[in-house]
C-alpha cells in the first residue's frame, strides 16, 4: 500500500526565518527480503546500494545509498531473522532522499503493515536563519543564570575551541539525557558548518568565514515515543502543535523578576522571546528543504565510504 503525502517546499514565517525538518530517521522492519525492503518500502533501485565491510549495531552486514547516508543493516535470509532489517537515515540521508523521493510516504510505505514495523528514533529540528527567535547565546545566557523551569533534570554545555588560536569553532546545549527516551539539543547550526568544511580540507588554521547567523534547535525521540511521533506525522503535515505542546511540558524560559525575591520560578513570567517561539512554531509545518550537494561534499563522501570500500 502506497499513500501520496506531499509536502510543500516553503518557509511558512519569512519573518522570523523558522522552519522545520526531519534530521534523523531509524527504524527496524520485519519479514522482508533485502529486496523487497530497497523496492517497496524505500521506493529506490537495489543497484544504487553497495555492500560496505564491516556490520554495525549486531547486524553482520550492511549496505549503502550511493548517494550517500543511507544504512541498510542485516543479516543472511534477514526475512527469517528475528533482528529483521534495520535502517538509518542521517540528516544529509533525509535531505538527498528528498531530492529524489518523498520521505512521508516511504514511511507511510514502511507502516501499511502493523506489527512489521517499528522506529526507534525520529528528529525534528527546528532551524532558525535569524537568530531572532532561536538565539543560542540568549538561551546559554538563561542556561548559567538558571532562569529555566524544566522536566528534563540536567542540561549539558559542549564548547569546541581549537587549540592554536583559541577560536570557538562549536557550541551546543543538551537538555535531559542523551540515553532518555525524548531530550533536546541547541546548537549553532553555523559554527558546525564551517567546522565540518574545513575539516574536510584540512585547513584547520584558516579563519572562519563571516559569521551568519543559523542556530538549530532539535528534539529526539527514540523508542516508544519515536513509534508514537511516526504515526502522528502520517496524519498530518501540521507538526507545530507537537513540537509546541512537547516543549511546553517539558521546558519554559523564564523571565526573572529585577525587584521580587519570590525564588519560585512557577510565579516567574515566560520570557518574551519563548512566548514567541512558542506562537511561530503552532504556524509551522513539516518542510522539505533538500540540500544541494556542494563538491567539498561529494569529494569527503567518496573518501570516506568508496575509498574504504575500493581498499
Amino acid at each position: 500500500m502506497t499513500v501520496n503525502l506531499t509536502l510543500p517546499d516553503t518557509n511558512l514565517n519569512p519573518e522570523s526565518n523558522l522552519y522545520t525538518i526531519v534530521d534523523w530517521l531509524e527504524f527496524t522492519v520485519h519479514n522482508y527480503t533485502l529486496s523487497d525492503t530497497i523496492i517497496y518500502l524505500l521506493n529506490l533501485e537495489e543497484q544504487d546500494f553497495s555492500e560496505i565491510p564491516g556490520g554495525k549495531n549486531g547486524y553482520k552486514n550492511q549496505q549503502l545509498w550511493r548517494e550517500g547516508n543511507i544504512f541498510i543493516l542485516y543479516n543472511d535470509k534477514p526475512e527469517h531473522d528475528r533482528m529483521g532489517i534495520h535502517i538509518i537515515i542521517s540528516g544529509t540521508g533525509c535531505r538527498y532522499y528528498e531530492q529524489k523521493k518523498n520521505l512521508r510516504e516511504m514511511m507511510a510505505n514502511v507502516m501499511a503493515f502493523e506489527h512489521l514495523y517499528k522506529f526507534t528514533r525520529i528528529d525534528l529540528a527546528i532551524d532558525d536563519r535569524s537568530g531572532n527567535v532561536i538565539n543560542f547565546d540568549r538561551i546559554a545566557k538563561a542556561e548559567e543564570k538558571s532562569t529555566i523551569s524544566s522536566l528534563w533534570y540536567k542540561t549539558t554545555y559542549l564548547r569546541e575551541k581549537r587549540i592554536n588560536d583559541g577560536i570557538v569553532i562549536g557550541k551546543t546545549l543538551y537538555f535531559g539525557s542523551k540515553k532518555s527516551k525524548i531530550f533536546m539539543r541547541i546548537y549553532d547550526k553555523h559554527l558546525e558548518q564551517q567546522k565540518r568544511k574545513q575539516h574536510n580540507k584540512r585547513e584547520t588554521a584558516e579563519p572562519l568565514k563571516e559569521y551568519v547567523a543559523w542556530t538549530r534547535l532539535e528534539i529526539v525521540f527514540k523508542k516508544q515515543r519515536a513509534q508514537l511521533l511516526a504515526r502522528y506525522m502520517l496524519e498530518t503535515d501540521d507538526i507545530g502543535h507537537l513540537l509546541k505542546g512537547t516543549l511546553k511540558n517539558y521546558i519554559r524560559f523564564l523571565q526573572k523578576p529585577k525587584k521580587s525575591t519570590d525564588m519560585r520560578k512557577r510565579r516567574w513570567k515566560t520570557a518574551p522571546w519563548y512566548e514567541k517561539l512558542l506562537g511561530d512554531i503552532g504556524k509551522l509545518k513539516l518542510t522539505t528543504k533538500p540540500a544541494e550537494r556542494s563538491i567539498e561534499d561529494m569529494k569527503d563522501w567518496v573518501k570516506k565510504q568508496i575509498s574504504p570500500t575500493i581498499a
